[in-house]
């Protein structure tokens, strides 16, 4: 039996579109125990601080995430310097 090169490249797809997509399902499932926590909060200012907090999409997150790993400060955009 001969590969098939097109259900291998399908194959390979759907396996990186499953793992790219695994990150977000956790990250969702984190969002949704905050917001859960979030409501428990009596106050009311408390509880709108805290799902301002745990509102970031998940898009934003990962590119806030890579640009610190490459010591990119979001804040201002400037690259973090290390102390001495």
């Amino acid at each position: 039996m001969k590969p098939n090169p097109s259900l291998f490249l399908l194959a390979l797809s759907a396996g990186l579109a499953a793992q790219l997509s695994g990150c977000s399902v956790f990250y969702d499932i984190g969002q949704e125990n905050a917001h859960s926590q979030c409501e428990k909060l009596q106050s009311m200012s408390d509880r709108n601080a805290c799902m301002k907090r745990n509102s970031e999409r998940y898009e934003d997150y990962e590119k806030r995430r890579q640009q610190l790993k490459q010591g990119i400060d979001t804040s201002s955009n400037s690259v973090n310097k290390a102390l001495p």
